[in-house]
Parts: structure tokens; C-alpha cells; sequence
């Protein structure tokens, strides 16, 4: 999982679009994939108005990892 821009530059070797990509396993490798988020802190920087949706996508992108990892048989 990469949370945030400064994870996806490490990860890819480049800069992304966090909000376009995310909720998404992107291959690495053939045998890696990546789920690309925000960075917790953003939770805490939007909109209050928005803090609830914003909050529910994260959850949601968390979950898509374990979903992921339990598909692959990892015990996590």
C-alpha cells in the first residue's frame, strides 16, 4: 500500500496522481501489485463537508488490500 505522493515516488520511481489512482492495484512487477491512497493525514485536511466521504473511500481502499492479500493467501 502507498499512502501518499512521497510513498508512490518511492514505490514507482516517479510521481502519480494520488486521487486518480487510487482505490486501484497497479502491477509493479508481474508478481506485484500496489495499491495506491492518500496519505492518512489528508483525512485531516479536507473539507468538513467532505470528511465523511473522504473518510469512507479510505476504509474502502484499506479493505480492497485485505480482500487482495486474502485472494493471494497471505494471512494477514
Amino acid at each position: 500500500i502507498a499512502l501518499g505522493a512521497t510513498a508512490v515516488r518511492g514505490v514507482f520511481g516517479h510521481a502519480l496522481p494520488i486521487l486518480a489512482n487510487r482505490g486501484q492495484l497497479i502491477e509493479l512487477t508481474p508478481t506485484t501489485r500496489v495499491l495506491v491512497t492518500v496519505h492518512p493525514s489528508y483525512l485531516l485536511r479536507v473539507p468538513p463537508e467532505a470528511q465523511d466521504t473522504e473518510y469512507a473511500k479510505f476504509v474502502a481502499d484499506l479493505k480492497l488490500a485485505v480482500r487482495y492479500a486474502h485472494e493471494q493467501g497471505w494471512k494477514i
